[in-house]
């Protein structure tokens, strides 16, 4: 009788410390998906930035006159902030082909800002030439 209210006690103990660890497991686990959003979150703001940039920029690279237009288009134009249309955030089919390198990073950055890495990162997978190179390191982190 008292080797079973023992085991009990014990079953009890181990009851309690699995469940506290299990939550304590849980609540680092949130810590890190955070941590990383962040990081990725930050990450994402220097590649649109850098892509920007190059946004003329095919993927054999150019000369020295293209990369300093692509530069000037990226201070002069402003960022467009057009709606994205409802068809295309349920995911109806859509040709991608006509969006052009501000329209997919508008849309990977409204995906991140909802939280959306998956839909983020298809569209920043949608990039050519040397926008896409300057998002190569941000889509391996993601």
């Amino acid at each position: 009788m008292c080797n079973s209210i023992k085991n009990i006690e014990s079953l009890e103990v181990q009851a309690v410390a699995n469940r506290q660890l299990k939550e304590q497991l849980k609540r680092q686990f949130e810590i890190q998906q955070e941590i990383l959003q962040e990081r990725l979150a930050k990450k994402d703001k220097e590649m649109e930035k850098t892509a920007v940039k190059v946004a003329l920029v095919g993927s054999d690279g150019a000369s020295l006159p293209v990369y300093f237009l692509s530069w000037l288009q990226s201070k002069l134009l402003f960022q467009k902030f057009a709606e994205i249309p409802k068809d295309e955030l349920e995911n109806k089919p859509m040709d991608f082909t006509k969006l052009d390198t501000f329209d997919i990073i508008q849309r990977a950055r409204y995906f991140m800002e909802h939280g959306d890495l998956q839909s983020a990162l298809r569209y920043v997978n949608l990039l050519q030439g040397a926008p896409r190179a300057a998002a190569s390191h941000w889509a391996t982190a993601a």
